[in-house]
């Protein structure tokens, strides 16, 4: 049983596979975040201007 180069680099794949899946959801987790900021910043400056007045 010769290890061969595929059965090697199969753990490493997953791994990478992993990694890019976990990317993903943080990477999709930061946008929304972004997107809740950038929704939130209006609102709250309207907020306060009509408070304002």
């Amino acid at each position: 049983m010769k290890p061969t180069p595929e059965r090697l680099a199969a753990p490493t794949r997953a791994r990478g596979q992993r990694w890019r899946s976990h990317a993903r959801v943080l990477g999709r987790r930061a946008l929304l975040g972004a997107a809740g900021a950038a929704g939130a910043l209006p609102v709250t400056l309207l907020a306060q201007h009509l408070l304002r007045h």
